[in-house]
């Protein structure tokens, strides 16, 4: 940076004030970026360091074309595809809504058969369990009677051995006093007034007690023997209705349901898979139009890229602060039409009123001199003797 870039935005030499070029450019098109680069410094005090360089902007539109490339690509491999189907999206589109509004109705008659299904499958499960349990009781109880009637049998075999007893005690009172037929014991060494194992009053009594014993859960036993046995012909009774109901569900499952519910699947099922197929092609024109919007961003971007990259860019506010400043000393001036001024930054130049500015073409003799002014849309000079007239 040094004057000579800011000399010719100061100072205006007559060729400079003729031309139709921008007044911010000398017309050196090698000098132009640095020149409109100056008269960016002055107006926002940024200079063009983050200018993106010209090797990476080659690299970048590289990488975007690249991009480009095989969006294309894909692009062309969706179409072919979707030209091989020979559908059209309006059409999938409606074929979609149908299958919908068929898979509706068809799913009403699938509930109310799956329903049936559901309740066979119930009433057969609730009639296995019942045949299940009773069986399984059955087997329980079998097993309780048999050692029930083992226990009674012990319980007779005791009775016998206790009855023995009874009797041979019974009639040992009735015998003369000998030896002792326990212990041994002679006649004077016996002590029949003192309780001792060979006492037999005492031995028959406390067997005639464990008879009373005995006989008590042997009628306990035999209580609980008959009502194992009513409990079992009671499950003999009820196991061959339960196993009629298992049959006659199971009949009904393996003939009536199931195949309904099976021919009612099929139907829905190929709905399914038709309208899975449908989307699976809608879902290729959704993807072949966002492909082909990321497409058109990319190209969209690679164009801005190319037209903005490398050049220098003055922000809309900064030129429209710019434009009102230059507005204001036109109208201090008495422009014509000096109302609407703003900034073409592709031309680099004012337009004023929306028409380019035509500058002013002085010949050279008469010049005006000290005294001319402007007055409406011309120079006037009133000093004697020019009265040269130029056309802004």
């Amino acid at each position: 940076m040094s004057f000579r870039d800011l000399a010719r935005l100061i100072i205006v030499n007559e060729t400079e004030i003729q031309t139709r070029d921008s007044p911010l450019l000398s017309g050196q098109y090698v000098s132009a970026t640095s020149e409109y680069a100056a008269f960016k410094l002055l107006l926002t005090g940024t200079d063009d360091s983050a200018l993106v360089s010209s090797a990476e902007k080659d690299s970048r539109r590289g990488v975007e074309t690249g991009k480009i490339e095989l969006l294309d690509q894909w692009i062309q491999e969706l179409r072919s595809s979707l030209d091989e189907s020979g559908t059209e999206e309006g059409e999938l589109r409606r074929q979609l809504a149908h299958l919908e509004s068929t898979i509706d109705a068809q799913n009403r008659p699938l509930e109310s058969v799956q329903k049936t299904l559901n309740d066979l499958l119930e009433r057969r499960g609730v009639a296995a369990r019942e045949v299940r349990n009773h069986r399984a009781r059955l087997l329980e109880i079998g097993e309780l009677v048999g050692r029930f009637t083992l226990l009674d049998s012990h319980y007779e075999s005791d009775l016998r051995r206790l009855e023995a007893i009874h009797e041979s005690g019974s009639l040992l009172a009735y015998l003369d006093t000998t030896t002792c037929p326990l212990c041994g014991a002679e006649i004077g060494a016996q002590h029949l007034d003192s309780d001792c194992d060979g006492n037999t009053d005492v031995v028959v009594e406390a067997a005639d007690a464990e008879m009373q014993k005995i006989y008590r859960l042997r009628a306990e036993l035999e209580e609980t023997l008959s009502s194992l046995r009513n409990e079992q012909r009671q499950i003999d009774d009820a196991l061959p209705r339960y196993e009629s109901e298992y049959r006659h569900a199971d009949e009904e499952l393996s003939q009536v349901a199931a195949p309904a519910v099976s021919e009612e699947r099929a139907s829905y099922n190929a709905l399914i898979t038709k309208r899975a197929e449908v989307q699976a092609t809608l879902a290729q024109f959704e993807r072949l139009a966002r492909l082909i919007a990321q497409k058109a961003e990319l190209a969209a971007d690679d164009d801005d890229t190319i037209g903005s990259a490398g050049r220098t860019q003055i922000s809309k506010a900064v030129l429209d602060s710019f434009s009102q400043t230059v507005q204001q000393i036109l109208s201090d001036w008495h422009f014509p039409n000096a109302q609407r001024v703003f900034f073409d930054e592709s031309k680099r130049d004012f337009q004023i009123a929306g028409k380019e500015p035509t500058r002013a073409a002085i010949p050279s003799t008469p010049r005006p001199t000290i005294g001319c002014r402007p007055t409406s849309s011309t120079w006037c000079c009133r000093a004697a003797p020019c009265r040269a007239t130029a056309t802004i």
